[in-house]
């Protein structure tokens, strides 16, 4: 359906998915959630790979919908979950977390630019100790709070 919101989540011990309806503010309509286990996923397909973009093949979608669209594929065949994200950077955080939950590799473009970051920085870190320049092994301590918080320029 298009336009249709539903909330889906990981429960805190990362094993199963909560999903249902909501409405337009991200409220659950019903108070009734779904629930998938993360050891029934069979795998996770995207673009036109998903069902529910071969089932609108017929009709002229739109290519950032089929880009942006992903589908969690279950042990129980005719069950799946389809999604379509937002965004690219929401479809790269949801793949890449549903990847690693079912241990397969993340494949991303934000996965690889948060990559060379984090390795660049560990980089420059190594580099600054060859210049004699101590690197602490424990952080420095957090600062104390300000008496009050009215930073307003006088």
């Amino acid at each position: 359906v298009k336009k249709k919101l539903w909330l889906v989540c990981l429960s805190q011990n990362q094993k199963t998915f909560h999903y249902g309806d909501c409405d337009d503010e991200g409220k659950l309509i019903l108070d009734q959630t779904s629930t998938i286990s993360v050891s029934n996923i069979k795998m996770l397909v995207t673009g036109r790979k998903c069902p529910h973009i071969k089932e609108n093949r017929n009709r002229k979608s739109d290519q950032e919908m089929t880009d942006l669209s992903f589908s969690i594929l279950l042990d129980e065949e005719p069950h799946n979950l389809d999604f379509v994200a937002p965004d690219q950077k929401a479809f790269d955080y949801w793949t890449d977390g549903i990847n690693c939950l079912i241990g397969q590799p993340m494949t991303s473009a934000s996965k690889e630019a948060e990559f060379k970051t984090l390795l660049d920085v560990e980089v420059r870190l190594q580099l600054l100790e060859t210049q004699g320049i101590p690197i602490p092994n424990k952080p420095p301590p957090i600062p104390s709070d300000p008496p009050n918080y009215d930073f307003s320029c006088k």
